[in-house]
């Protein structure tokens, strides 16, 4: 964010596939005022570990590179996690993985405490 609005920073070496199937905890270094992550990826639906973006306090948006391209956002909700479609459907083939991944990433949530 910049003085109230969205603005857009290229993090060339950021790989949340990659970075966020290492043992390590997923750290990477971002500007402040960062709000979300995006990645473009050739499939829609949460991967296994994104989950760890969301430890991180910020949603992760995952657009589907095609024609037509669609944009979900991974997030989290009152302790639950949650994937909206911003922009295009879901098939219904991918409702039922959908729903698979959000139990693995529910399971492994811890909330924070204070």
């Amino acid at each position: 964010m910049d003085e109230g609005r969205v603005q857009r920073v290229m993090a060339p070496g950021l790989h949340v596939l990659r970075d966020t199937a290492l043992s390590q905890p997923f750290e990477p270094r971002l500007d402040e005022g960062v709000v979300s992550i995006v990645c473009s990826r050739n499939h829609l639906l949460p991967a296994s570990n994104d989950d760890k973006v969301l430890w991180l306090g910020l949603p992760l948006r995952i657009a589907e590179m095609g024609s037509p391209g669609r944009l979900g956002v991974l997030e989290l909700d009152q302790g639950r996690y949650r994937f909206r479609m911003l922009e295009g459907g879901l098939r219904a083939e991918e409702q039922a993985e959908l729903d698979a991944r959000l139990a693995e990433f529910q399971a492994r949530f811890r909330p924070a405490t204070h």
